[in-house]
């Protein structure tokens, strides 16, 4: 699994537009610009895009899963069940008509 730390303290109730840096398993920074959450069975997913493309509404996103460690802090990665990435996808196509989102 693919999973990223994050320098994220949190968002505001009203998901404004955040940028988070995640740092990859070989320590790159990407910033990502978080555009909707929805939360499944109580865990929270992210639909993100990488910063550098934030104003491009043709930009591919993805959709980044929260997990927690053992002292209860965040961090994230990617969604590794094509079930489970469908199901959520489908939350995110249900909640927004701007959305075109494919496998």
């Amino acid at each position: 699994m693919s999973e990223f730390e994050n320098e994220f303290d949190g968002l505001d109730e009203e998901l404004e537009v955040e940028v988070i840096t995640l740092l990859d398993e070989e320590g790159n920074e990407t910033d990502f610009t978080i555009i909707d959450m929805v939360q499944s069975e109580g865990t929270n997913y992210y639909l993100v895009i990488d910063a550098e493309f934030a104003d491009d509404e043709e930009a591919d996103a993805d959709i980044l899963k929260e997990f927690k460690d053992e002292n209860g802090d965040p961090y994230y990665g990617t969604v590794e069940s094509d079930e489970e990435f469908e199901k959520i996808a489908a939350l995110f196509q249900g909640s927004n008509d701007d959305y075109d989102i494919e496998m």
